[in-house]
This record gives structure tokens, sequence and C-alpha cells, in this order.
């Protein structure tokens, strides 16, 4: 059995394979958007850049530098719909929001956004769909003992 602990050490040492340095080149940053739609209400985009995990927070920290880094800020922003446009203005680095967007249903709205500092454009179009009705639904805590509270919800 002693000789058995000793070949298996010696074999662990033996077939630890040297680290391998990679070189892998860095992708182009793209934008990147998010967005929330209140109906009726307004919407609301968020614009970033792309980055790679890789870089930038591996070395133990992600600053505000950083985050302001990958907001895109100074765009134009608009959306398309019924023949009309609409521009939605900044607020604040990287976020863009207008209460002029009515979502109405059948209706095609294209974003588009040209990033003006790297010179990039993207655009997306949809067609609102109609609202999903809940016909019925219940919501009950789980009432079982434990340091987290689950709420159960059935539609």
């Amino acid at each position: 059995m002693r000789y058995l602990a000793v070949i298996l050490a010696f074999l662990a040492i033996g077939c630890t394979p040297e680290p391998i340095d990679l070189e892998i080149a860095q992708a182009e940053s793209k934008p990147v958007l998010g967005n929330q739609i209140v109906p009726d209400r307004g919407m609301l985009l968020v614009l970033t850049r792309s980055f790679s995990a890789l870089s930038d927070g591996t070395q133990g920290g992600f600053t505000e530098d950083d985050l302001n880094s990958y907001l895109i800020t100074d765009a134009v922003v608009t959306v398309d719909f019924n023949n009309r446009s609409v521009d939605l203005p900044e607020l604040q680095p990287g976020l863009y929001f207008s209460l002029d967007v009515l979502q109405e249903e059948g209706v095609t709205y294209t974003l588009n956004v040209n990033d003006k500092n790297n010179k990039q454009t993207i655009s997306a179009s949809t067609t609102v769909l109609p609202p999903v009705a809940i016909q019925n639904g219940s919501a009950k805590i789980d009432p079982r003992p434990s340091v987290e509270k689950n709420l159960n919800l059935n539609f």
C-alpha cells in the first residue's frame, strides 16, 4: 500500500503540464443595446460598448472610469414608426429616453443608433404583438423554514 501511495505521488508530480501562454486577439468593440419599454409610458435605452472578458476588471477591480469608457455618449438615437421619427435624447451618459414612443399593436418600430464617436451604426425592427392576458393566477409563500423565502406563482 505504501508503494502505491509513492507511485501515485510521482505520477501526480510528473503529469502536471506546463502552463501554455496564449495570445488572443482582442475582438472589435461593438455597440450593445439594452432597453425597457413601459407600454403607453415611454422607452428607455442603455447604450454601451462590448468588451472582452479577458480584459478590464480582471486585475482586481472595475472602476467608474472603466464603466464610463464603455458608455456610448453623444449618439443619435431614433425610433421610426407610422411614417414618423422620434428622437431619444440622452439623459445621462449612455442613457436615452423618450415619453413620445407609444407602442401600438401591429405597428413596426425601427430603432436606429448612430454612434458618431466610433462611426458605428446599429438598427433593429420589431412588430408589437398583442399583450398576453393572464386569466387567473395565485401566489403563495413557501412555508418551509429556510434562510430564503420562496414565492410560488401559478398561472
